[in-house]
C-alpha cells in the first residue's frame, strides 16, 4: 500500500462537492450522480471563466454535453443522465441555453442560494417561491432564472 505523504496532499486533483448538497433539506432528494454532476460542471466552469465564454450580460457559460457527462460520471442509461441534467435543473442549479441546430446547449451555473433552516414540521422550502422547485418548473426555454 502507498500511504501519501505531507508534501503529496495538496497535489491530488479532485472535484469540490458543496456540502449543502449532502446537508440541506431541500436537496435531500438529489442523487448522489446529480451532486457530482454538479461538482464536475463547477470545476469545468473555470476553464470557461480562463477562455472568455461569457454571454452579454457577463455570465460565464459552459459547454458539456450529457454524453460527457455521462462517460465522466460512468453511467451507461440515458434515462439516468436525462435524469441528472433534470434534476439540476429543476433544483435550479443550472440554467441551459438551446444553440439549435444539434449545437450542444450553453450551461449556466446558478450559485447555490442561503435557504432557510428545516422546521419542526420537516422540510421547508425557500422563502422565493417563485424560483421553487416545488411552485414553478424551469424548461430550457425559461427566461427568467
Amino acid at each position: 500500500m502507498n500511504l501519501y505523504k505531507i508534501n503529496e496532499v495538496r497535489t491530488i486533483q479532485h472535484y469540490q462537492v458543496p456540502k449543502v448538497l449532502f446537508k440541506h433539506p431541500y436537496y435531500s432528494d438529489l442523487t448522489n450522480d446529480t451532486r457530482l454532476a454538479y461538482a464536475i460542471l463547477l470545476d469545468r466552469l473555470e476553464l470557461s471563466r480562463l477562455n472568455n465564454w461569457t454571454n452579454e450580460k457577463d455570465e460565464v457559460f459552459l459547454i458539456y454535453t450529457r454524453e460527457e457527462m455521462a462517460k465522466e460520471l460512468n453511467i451507461k442509461s440515458k434515462t439516468t443522465i436525462t435524469k441528472v441534467f433534470k434534476q439540476l435543473n429543476e433544483f435550479n442549479l443550472i440554467k441551459e441555453e438551446r444553440q439549435g441546430l444539434n449545437k450542444p446547449n450553453r450551461i449556466y451555473i446558478a450559485h447555490l442560494e442561503p435557504l432557510p433552516v428545516e422546521s419542526e414540521r420537516g422540510k421547508k422550502e425557500p422563502k422565493d417561491l417563485e424560483n421553487s422547485r416545488k411552485y414553478r418548473k424551469w424548461t430550457s426555454r425559461s427566461t427568467r432564472f
